[in-house]
């Protein structure tokens, strides 16, 4: 390979076996790039293998969203299970981030009323009886 493509060829090197650990995807794509040279579409290659990456995260953010609504009438970790699907599609939109922001806050807000629940009952209870 000549000097202007090494830093080119590094890059997908490094892409390439940053993929192979994400996604299993064979390492001869990369002696491929080596024997044929930069007219392998192996560039093009990554961009798929990001956006099918980018289509299933989102998919499956979806999925645990719908998975959560439907547990909050039937038995299961309802909540749980939404916050883990807007925590999945935060990575992509914004409107999840925000969202999950705003139910952590609640959350927060939740846990502090419970806080103070307890203390006062606590407080009540005869010195006997703690």
């Amino acid at each position: 390979m000549g000097g202007g493509n090494s830093k080119q060829y590094d890059t997908v090197v490094m892409e390439l076996n940053v993929l192979a650990d994400s996604f299993g995807v064979p390492l001869y794509l990369e002696l491929q790039w080596r024997i044929f040279g930069k007219d392998v579409p192996v560039p093009m290659l990554l961009k798929s293998l990001q956006q099918t990456k980018r289509f299933l995260k989102i998919l499956f953010g979806f999925t645990l969203l719908t998975l959560g609504v439907v547990m909050l009438v039937t038995p299961g970790p309802g909540w749980l299970v939404i916050a883990l699907g807007l925590g999945v599609l935060a990575a992509e939109f914004v409107w999840a981030r925000r969202l999950l922001d705003r139910l952590k806050e609640q959350g927060d807000r939740l846990k502090d009323q419970g806080v103070r629940l307890r203390n006062t009952i606590l407080s009540r209870q005869p010195a006997g009886r703690a």
